[in-house]
Parts: structure tokens; C-alpha cells; sequence
């Protein structure tokens, strides 16, 4: 059976030390079996396992809420750079006329000594 991600069955799934401490807080080693378990089954099949004990199902459904920002991230980022009708790159510095630079770290602008910052005496 596909799974909903069946594109993607092959991208790294992060782990979180979050899931590690919860599967620690669980009281058996069944649970935290199913823990991990459930993990990649919501992971590959898009379900939560509706078995196990309370406390299993309250560590699967915040697992839940990471995998899917992970995955929105994920799919958003495989779009490559900002997103359209983004205009930050196109704003100007403040006071800044065409052929502005930013200051080398010897204090030079386009070639130039840079004037003294007076906001920093």
C-alpha cells in the first residue's frame, strides 16, 4: 500500500531528542516500542495508531505536530528561494543611492574610507 508520502520515502526523517525523552517517560517497553513504531507509520502511512495507552497516544500525537512542520518545511524548501511576490530583496538600505555597498572589514565603502559611525562614540 502507498503511503502518503510515497514520493518521499526516501528523505531523511529528523529525529528529535524531544522524541527520545518522550519515549523515556513512557511506562513500558512495549509502549515505547509502539512509540517508534507509530512514528513511522504516520511517517510512510499517514496514520496514527489508535491502540496502546493514553500516555503512548499523547507522545504519537505531538509527535504528530513536528513530523508535519517538518514536512511543510520540507516541501517548501524544495521550491527554492523566497516565495513569489516576496519583496524584501528588492528594499533598499535606508538613505542608500545606487552603488551602495556594505563596509569591508577594513571600514571601506566602494572603495573609499568609510565616514566614523557616530551612534558607536
Amino acid at each position: 500500500m502507498k503511503g502518503r508520502n510515497s514520493t518521499r520515502d526516501d528523505i531523511f526523517v529528523r529525529h528529535y531528542r524531544s522524541f527520545y525523552e518522550a519515549a523515556l517517560q513512557l511506562p513500558s517497553d512495549s509502549d515505547r516500542l509502539a512509540f517508534y513504531i507509530g512514528i513511522d507509520e504516520y511517517r510512510f502511512e499517514g496514520r496514527i495508531p489508535d491502540s496502546g495507552s493514553p500516555a503512548l497516544k499523547v507522545a504519537l500525537t505531538l509527535a504528530k505536530s513536528r513530523i508535519d512542520a517538518d514536512e511543510r518545511a520540507s516541501r517548501n524548501g524544495s521550491k527554492g528561494g523566497a516565495p513569489k511576490g516576496n519583496r524584501n530583496a528588492a528594499k533598499k538600505q535606508p538613505g542608500c543611492q545606487d552603488g551602495c555597498s556594505k563596509k569591508t572589514s577594513r571600514g571601506e565603502t566602494n572603495g573609499k574610507k568609510a565616514e566614523p559611525d557616530e551612534s558607536r562614540r
